[in-house]
């Protein structure tokens, strides 16, 4: 039987402390045998610096001008720069003396159960959800990403790969940070990275958190937990004007329309707002849909549990409640 688990390794040498020293991926596992010698036949989602794939060789692109995300969907262990198998790497990450084992980056099995209750990656169409079509829609998600962003040590990192790809099947990374580590320890554990064409991301409630998302172009949905906080933050062109022309609906659950409001805030910010709390910013909404010919005020739409469904008014860039169901 498939098992999918979530893993890590220290990056030597680290450049501050255990809040930034974790390299995190994702690892399928067709029998769930992950015993030394056993592990040619897994296989790998992982995101890294693309001039340093390994993290142990330098920060020659730490903290700024940084080098192509690279995203492996799916790779072989044998391929894999994370695989325990591959004969091209030094395996000994722990450098112990001895090729790294599963325990040796603390395997932990990732609780699969939001996503096989999710009919929606029953790809066969057989009426059930396997593991391994869970992982086809992760390989998928991974895919999607390829290509998009540049590495950012504090942000766009290999965690925030691993927490988007497991928010793009409803998982948590939140409950299912692996052993030997703490949530607080990963600092990409709050990023969620749009993918290429329409996606769907859940920002999982947690009261220490606030998240950011960065949105590439795309029909998307985001569904923000009740009382989740999250940014949403685009790609600019060298004039400073979003380079997003997708449209990106974001579900609050468990929210009432008539609880919130829609405000500009500072540095010409958007703000969804529930009296003096802020759950939403559309970081430079105004700025970049007010001197630019598109008709950018379209790029964010407002899901309620209500019902309401409000729109951004392509003229003067203010919400519209008009449409309610």
């Amino acid at each position: 039987m498939t098992s999918i688990y979530i893993a890590w390794y220290t990056i030597d040498p680290a450049p501050f402390d255990a809040y930034y020293n974790k390299h995190l991926y994702l690892v399928k596992d067709p029998n769930s045998d992950t015993s030394a010698g056993n592990t040619s036949d897994q296989s790998i989602i992982r995101g890294g610096d693309g001039d340093n794939a390994d993290f142990r060789s330098g920060w020659a692109h730490f903290p700024g001008n940084p080098a192509d995300l690279i995203i492996e969907n799916g790779f072989s262990s044998a391929a894999s720069v994370d695989g325990l198998d591959n004969p091209n790497v030094d395996t000994d990450y722990n450098e112990d003396g001895n090729d790294d084992t599963a325990a040796d980056r603390h395997y932990t099995s990732v609780n699969l159960a939001p996503a096989l209750s999710n009919m929606d990656f029953d790809f066969d169409s057989d009426g059930t959800v396997t593991a391994d079509e869970v992982w086809a829609a992760m390989e998928d998600y991974a895919t999607s990403l390829s290509g998009l962003y540049k590495y950012g040590f504090f942000d766009i990192n290999c965690q925030a790969t691993a927490v988007s790809v497991l928010s793009s099947v409803g998982i948590d990374f939140g409950i299912n940070t692996p052993t030997g580590s703490s949530y607080s320890q990963y600092v990409g554990r709050n990023v969620l990275l749009d993918g290429a064409g329409a996606t769907k991301l859940t920002a999982f409630y947690d009261p220490a958190q606030h998240w950011d998302y960065h949105r590439r172009n795309g029909q998307d949905t985001l569904i923000l937990e009740h009382d989740a906080s999250i940014e949403i933050i685009d790609q600019l062109d060298t004039n400073g004007h979003s380079e997003f022309t997708g449209l990106t609906t974001v579900v609050l659950e468990g929210w009432d329309f008539r609880d919130l409001d829609v405000v500009a805030g500072s540095n010409d910010d958007l703000l969804l707002k529930e009296g003096s709390a802020t759950f939403v910013t559309v970081q430079d909404y105004f700025k970049t849909h007010n001197d630019t010919t598109a008709e950018r005020a379209e790029t964010i739409a407002f899901e309620f549990e209500d019902k309401i469904f409000r729109m951004g008014d392509d003229f003067n860039n203010v919400l519209d409640s008009s449409t309610a169901t």
